[in-house]
């Protein structure tokens, strides 16, 4: 299931930039989330093609792409990390983010990448399923 979704998401013209390559990416599913310093979030990037979810939400893939919320936290979490890619490394990525969260008056949603992210995760996830 997993591996169609990936096929499906390195189809979309969003994705289709240079060098980025869907197939790639590897879903952990995990008790604890990575270095967590603002909240408790479902799911995380972690480095250029990992994504991290937590076991207590979805247990496994099967349960994330049979929601419609578990395909919007997919299609979400990727734009992460086809932002990772055009930043050119997570470290960038990374200052960025915490720069942007900083500059929003630490307001989540008024992050440019989670601005970026929320504006077209569903209109991705209607993409993906059909």
């Amino acid at each position: 299931m997993l591996e169609a979704y990936k096929a499906k998401l390195g189809s979309l013209p969003f994705f289709q930039v240079e060098g980025f390559d869907a197939s790639k990416i590897q879903m952990h599913f995990v008790d604890e989330l990575p270095y967590q310093p603002w909240g408790d979030y479902h799911a995380k990037v972690w480095g250029p093609y990992n994504l991290y979810i937590l076991k207590s939400k979805y247990a496994n893939p099967q349960e994330l792409f049979t929601s419609s919320a578990g395909i919007r936290l997919f299609a979400h979490e990727c734009v992460h990390l086809l932002q990772i890619h055009k930043e050119g490394s997570f470290l960038v990525f990374a200052v960025k983010y915490v720069l942007g969260f900083i500059l929003s008056g630490f307001r989540y949603k008024k992050i440019p990448y989670e601005r970026e992210a929320y504006s077209i995760e569903s209109s991705l996830a209607t993409q993906l399923v059909s």
